[in-house]
């Protein structure tokens, strides 16, 4: 923790199981006020939303993703990617995240979506979204279901043909094995969302 690199706070993790997720879809109120779930592994959580701001202190955010492979479910090694400059605001009813940089598309909105605020709430309500930065389709999507997976579940598109932070990717963490895909998007058994 005292060294760089170190310092990161959980604040948010989806998890494949989607009766682990489901107490996440809330409206703004409850991503403000309420903190959900718990810290333990293979457990959907979230930090109150008000205390993402308190905790943004560098600017530094960070996803984990432990992708699902196909065969057995299991969970491939942690990738992970960073980005910076990220500064988050709670405006009103709205939460927005400006100037982050990132190698890949860690949200695709400045705007948060909730279940009843934000420019995408479509997403929340019909494609099961857990409350994140949507633009339509997402990138990096906490869950999702429409026409990938019946349940929503995490899923990203760049953990094939990106490198995360220690220069792996899917078929460094995944040992050869192929990750669960629908779509184009790479199926996660937990996606963790660190702030620092």
């Amino acid at each position: 923790m005292a060294k760089d690199g170190g310092g990161w706070t959980l604040v948010q993790r989806t998890v494949w199981d989607s009766g682990e997720t489901d107490a996440l879809f809330t409206g703004f109120d409850g991503w403000v006020e309420q903190t959900i779930g718990g810290l333990g592994v293979g457990k959907a959580y979230r930090m109150a939303g008000k205390h993402w701001v308190t905790l943004n202190v560098e600017k530094r955010h960070m996803l984990t993703h432990y992708l699902r492979k196909e065969g057995d479910g299991s969970s491939c090694g942690a990738l992970y990617y960073t980005g910076s400059g990220g500064v988050l605001a709670i405006n009103g009813d709205q939460v927005t995240m400006s100037g982050l940089n990132s190698n890949v598309n860690m949200i695709n909105n400045t705007q948060m979506s909730t279940i009843n605020s934000g420019p995408s709430t479509v997403c929340v309500n019909t494609h099961k979204a857990v409350p994140w930065f949507y633009s339509g389709c997402c990138s990096t999507c906490p869950t999702f279901a429409g026409g990938y997976w019946q349940e929503p579940h995490p899923m990203v598109n760049y953990t094939k043909g990106v490198n995360d932070i220690f220069g792996k990717n899917s078929a460094i963490v995944c040992s050869g094995e192929a990750p669960m895909t629908s779509n184009g998007y790479q199926g996660l058994n937990s996606m963790e969302y660190y702030l620092r």
